[in-house]
């Protein structure tokens, strides 16, 4: 039987003392990384090693890398960039200073790759270990910024066909094995405009026994709370949910969504939740933000 355990990454709400989430007995207290700057989290598992990538919003290094082989101790290892990048490798956009969010971290053809956002630029840096050195890679991937923002594209490759995809929103599309060029047509999975739905961003594919699970937060983010949100109203903030829709075909149907964390009292904007299967090769550990 698989069970799906929370692990709180981000809290704002304040913390008196100093916290161990490590009970020292097996068990763990949440939040397990409290009032930090540790938003956006994307989670991968390299043999028993776990890595998770960071948003730098306001802050440099640009995109943290934390690490753990537990789920709950974690140690910033590295980070994707040291100082805010210069020119946009595809493009020659000046990119100073620009923030940098939703960053998704894989493990691709040997190497880590970390995909995301600085402002209007999408980027794509590529690393050995996690610690670097991280170089950024020239790509073709067009449309990303269509429709603005596409809130963190992942890369998957798809097992029982081998091929490889990136996905973002509520759209996925085939990609060369390098993910770098397109070579086949985008594919809307996921209603933007159903009830409940709204915002869709940070999503994450895994293929479990003939399935497809497709989890992404909806109406997470506190400032898409700030903003008009047809569904929620202006505070759809208190009104996120990570969700998951699931299928047989990478490329859907999807039927969906079911909540499986939503907003409460102590965490009225829960976001970015991504699924990884603990060192118990059993257990699925959902690894989210919230406020």
């Amino acid at each position: 039987m698989l069970v799906r355990v929370v692990i709180f990454v981000l809290s704002t709400r304040s913390v008196l003392g100093i916290h161990y989430p490590d009970n020292g007995d097996g068990t763990y207290s949440n939040p397990v990384m409290p009032s930090g700057h540790w938003s956006d989290p994307s989670i991968v598992r390299v043999e028993n090693s776990y890595y998770v990538v960071v948003s730098s919003i306001e802050t440099t290094p640009q995109l943290q890398i934390l690490h753990s082989t537990d789920l709950v101790n974690w140690d910033v290892v590295g980070s994707v960039l040291r100082h805010w990048p210069t020119l946009d490798p595809t493009t020659g956009a000046v990119l100073q200073r620009q923030q940098s969010w939703s960053p998704r971290l894989m493990h691709l053809n040997g190497k880590f790759r970390a995909m995301w956002h600085s402002s209007a630029a999408f980027l794509i840096a590529e690393a050995v270990t996690p610690q670097g050195p991280w170089t950024l890679l020239r790509h073709n991937l067009t449309q990303m910024s269509d429709p603005s923002p596409q809130w963190a594209a992942t890369t998957f490759i798809d097992q029982p066909s081998g091929r490889t995809y990136i996905f973002a929103a509520n759209w996925i599309q085939e990609c060369d094995a390098a993910a770098l060029n397109w070579v086949g047509a985008r594919t809307v999975v996921a209603d933007m405009r159903a009830v409940g739905v709204g915002l869709m961003e940070n999503p994450s594919l895994h293929f479990r026994r003939g399935w497809y699970y497709w989890h992404e937060s909806v109406n997470g983010t506190v400032t898409w709370g700030l903003s008009h949100d047809p569904n929620g109203g202006p505070k759809s903030s208190n009104k996120g949910a990570l969700a998951v829709w699931r299928a047989k075909s990478i490329l859907g149907p999807y039927e969906g969504p079911r909540h499986v964390v939503t907003s409460n009292v102590d965490f009225t904007c829960v976001n970015t939740g991504t699924v990884v299967l603990g060192p118990d090769n059993t257990t699925w550990y959902y690894v989210y933000d919230a406020c």
